[in-house]
């Protein structure tokens, strides 16, 4: 026995009941309110939580137009290292910065789900939601994140040197070109 399929008048009647209801939705869900909406920030992952990103990373937070959503580190947590043995950092320690901020801010933290840590930068790479880069590492791993990062179509930021050698350099140039990405040095 088949059950009886509801009538087109109560179909309608019960659809249209649903949709007479205003559904609250925040402003800033759908870019008013004078930030943009979550779909429309620009989505960092952090290669690297040593001294140097720990003085950037304070500057991506304070921009609403961003949001911090990984990081990749080998370690999980440094300690008493930076200039004057002074600092903590690594993977877990950068997550927890960055959960701390949003966690403290709930009028930026709209539409965030979390900072995942990594141990490996390539595992950051595969996330589909990263749009640039904040490489923050040891020289040597510049060049090799760099050509990394391009080739996903990443933007980046990175720390000074550009590179090692000339031809990284020109690699990474290349590279940047090729795939149509913005990469900027950083030189304070």
């Amino acid at each position: 026995m088949s059950t009886p399929s509801p009538s087109r008048r109560k179909f309608l009647k019960a659809t249209t009941s649903a949709f007479a209801f205003p559904t609250i939705i925040p402003a800033t869900a759908i870019g008013k309110g004078g930030r943009p909406a979550p779909s429309e920030r620009v989505t960092v992952g952090l290669f690297g939580f040593g001294t140097i990103a720990q003085a950037t990373t304070p500057g991506f937070l304070a921009d609403e137009r961003v949001q911090v959503v990984a990081v990749a580190d080998p370690a999980t947590e440094l300690t008493h290292y930076g200039y004057s043995g002074e600092l903590t950092g690594g993977r877990d320690v950068a997550k927890a910065y960055v959960e701390k901020f949003y966690g403290e801010r709930k009028d930026r933290a709209e539409g965030f789900k979390g900072c995942t840590a990594y141990e490996d930068y390539r595992e950051l790479l595969e996330k589909e939601d990263i749009d640039a880069l904040n490489i923050s590492t040891p020289d040597h791993w510049h060049a090799k994140m760099c050509l990394a990062g391009a080739a996903r179509g990443k933007h980046m930021y990175g720390q000074k040197p550009l590179a090692l050698t000339v031809k990284q350099g020109r690699l990474m140039s290349d590279a940047v070109a090729k795939a149509g990405v913005t990469w900027q040095t950083g030189s304070q």
